[in-house]
């Protein structure tokens, strides 16, 4: 910190060496929270400032926020007026690109997507759940290569109903739908 050159006689400067946080929060009218970051700000170690120097810190950093400096603090570190109004800009940017997506229907939001994707795994869930039945049906009296095959090939067309899957139902390559409901 750098002080100002005083008319203060050297006397009185020894007399105030020291303060407690409690005599400078009662001093400045602020709290001993409030001294706590005032002396962290000007990197002023607690009891090696006197009251005046302490008081000089304080009027910098009022002076200092007056003029637009040291507007608030993100993430630890304090930032000016111009960095605020920047941070501010960038988040209001963010929000109206969200909504224009929104709009273009390129982004969903959770709440929307959600109840969907539920119904795709219970449609998923349900439909893989007759296939055990059908399966043993079809395997019945292959040999082992075969048996393979064929769950394989169940499998297969199982993945690709899912992949196929969207939002109103299953779409087909052929382009035929089928509706996907709870009890599918």
């Amino acid at each position: 910190m750098t002080s100002r050159k005083s008319n203060v006689p050297r006397t009185l400067e020894m007399r105030e060496a020291a303060p407690t946080q409690a005599e400078l929060a009662e001093h400045l009218d602020m709290s001993e929270r409030s001294v706590r970051q005032v002396l962290a700000h000007a990197g002023i170690k607690h009891g090696s400032a006197t009251l005046s120097e302490v008081r000089i810190a304080y009027i910098h950093r009022l002076r200092k926020s007056a003029a637009g400096h040291g507007a608030g603090v993100v993430n630890g570190e304090e930032i000016d007026l111009a960095t605020e109004r920047a941070l501010l800009a960038r988040e209001q940017r963010i929000r109206l690109e969200m909504m224009n997506a929104e709009k273009r229907s390129t982004l969903i939001p959770a709440d929307k997507i959600e109840p969907k994707i539920r119904a795709m795994v219970v449609a998923a869930r349900e439909y893989w759940r007759g296939e055990p039945a059908r399966i043993a049906r079809e395997v019945k009296g292959m040999g082992e290569d075969d048996m393979r095959k064929t769950m394989m090939l169940a499998f297969d067309a199982f993945l690709a109903r899912l992949a196929g899957w969207n939002c109103e139902g299953y779409v087909y390559g052929d382009g035929s739908t089928e509706e996907l409901t709870d009890d599918a």
